[in-house]
């Protein structure tokens, strides 16, 4: 049977190149691609996916209700993530979160070669680096990072933030009051002791 696998991202240049590689890499599979998460819903009703390669930011929704609405859908689906995070502080949050894998948007031909691979065989993918991360972040249990203190939804409004979304924006996007993004807001500078955006920023790039 043929793999159907569906790329979102809202950057149209982005799901070109990847589904372009993708049919390279899997001759056979039937690639489709949108453009936010109100589309990949909708052409998931439609037709499921075997596999669905997400962006973890884009309109019309977010990452944790996209993951539920699939897997009722579709439960034996997988879902990768392709972001610019940085995979060795965002990766485990987003597998610990539903996600069968995580890429990163600078990835090699060869390394996502190896991530169809994993995900059609084994199911799960993870980078040798998250890996090594894995291996340290159970070695330091005990320590504190700054974004363990988040929240999944506070993680996705505080990214949202730092590329400069208004409140009203990441409202709309994420279909939520302005005063509960303001709170969101609030209660992320609270817990890792912030004062404004540039102070965020620096936070986000925590390694």
């Amino acid at each position: 049977m043929e793999e159907r696998i569906l790329v979102a991202d809202d950057h149209g240049i982005v799901r070109y190149g990847l589904s372009m590689m993708i049919r390279k890499l899997r001759p056979g599979a039937i690639v489709e691609d949108a453009s936010d998460y109100a589309k990949v819903i909708d052409m998931a009703k439609k037709n499921p996916y075997d596999l669905y390669i997400l962006d973890v930011t884009m309109p019309n929704g977010n990452f944790l209700n996209a993951y539920n609405s699939l897997k009722r859908i579709s439960p034996d689906c997988k879902i990768l993530i392709f972001s610019s995070l940085d995979e060795e502080v965002y990766a485990m949050r987003y597998i610990e979160s539903g996600a069968d894998g995580f890429l990163n948007k600078l990835a090699t031909e060869g390394e996502m070669k190896v991530a169809l691979e994993k995900i059609f065989s084994n199911g799960k993918y993870v980078s040798d680096a998250v890996k090594d991360s894995l291996v340290f972040y159970k070695s330091s249990k005990g320590k504190s990072r700054p974004l363990d203190q988040l929240s999944n939804r506070e993680i996705a409004i505080a990214n949202m933030l730092v590329i400069g979304k208004s409140l009203k924006e990441i409202s709309q996007e994420l279909h939520l009051h302005v005063s509960t993004v303001s709170t969101y807001k609030t209660r992320i500078f609270e817990k890792l002791q912030i004062q404004n955006i540039p102070d965020l920023i620096k936070v986000l790039d925590f390694k």
